[in-house]
């Protein structure tokens, strides 16, 4: 290990200072930290944010994702997206997709990723 410190108390119900030792639970920081990995390989050329053939040759089962057309009676209806995925537009979250308790709101207005089955 090159650099160690610690600083502040383990929690706010105690008086105990932080040790290297000390395990945290980061939750939803991992997309904050991956994002800031994004920016700095793009800043050295080895990532690109706006080139689709780069992401599928990493994430291939983007090149096979649909979008919901409609929902109706419990059925879905998919099309063909017109636009390939981006890094980008993963990092910035346009590219369509949605955690499942959105679902019922992409019943009402049906928007909405899928992966086409083959």
């Amino acid at each position: 290990m090159l650099f160690s410190h610690t600083s502040g108390k383990r929690g706010v119900d105690t008086n105990e200072p932080t040790t290297p030792e000390n395990v945290f639970w980061i939750a939803s920081c991992t997309k904050m930290i991956g994002g800031i990995a994004a920016m700095q390989l793009n800043e050295q050329g080895k990532l690109l944010l706006d080139n689709a053939d780069a992401l599928e040759r990493y994430a291939p089962e983007l090149k096979t994702v649909d979008i919901l057309k409609s929902i109706q009676n419990g059925k879905l209806e998919t099309v063909e997206k017109k636009n390939r995925i981006t890094m980008r537009m993963l990092l910035t979250h346009t590219a369509g997709f949605v955690y499942d308790i959105v679902i019922p709101y992409a019943e009402r207005t049906g928007k909405l990723i899928l992966t086409r089955k083959k």
